[in-house]
């Protein structure tokens, strides 16, 4: 069974960082270690690219290929919520 979870960047991980860094490393973000959790990141930052530099500033590790950005202009504040059940998180 896979658990994933999704962090989101903007007032989480960007602003408690030196928190969140530890965390991420051990729940496997960068390298699963046959853990059985995928981690997301997840903003409604556009683009994917700026949300994966902002992380990059703050130290952070992850797979580039697990980051998302939420479509705020369609779903509005539930933009994460929809991004999160399109990933079954």
């Amino acid at each position: 069974m896979t658990i994933r979870i999704a962090f989101d960047v903007g007032g989480v991980l960007s602003k408690f960082p030196d928190v969140f860094r530890p965390l991420l490393d051990s729940l496997g973000a960068i390298e699963p270690f046959g853990s059985g959790v995928e981690v997301w990141i997840i903003s409604d930052v556009h683009p994917v690219e700026k949300i994966i530099e902002t992380c990059r500033q703050n130290g952070l590790r992850f797979l580039d290929h697990r980051v998302r950005s939420a479509d705020y202009r369609i779903h509005g504040e539930n933009c994460k919520a929809m991004l999160c059940r399109e990933l079954g998180i």
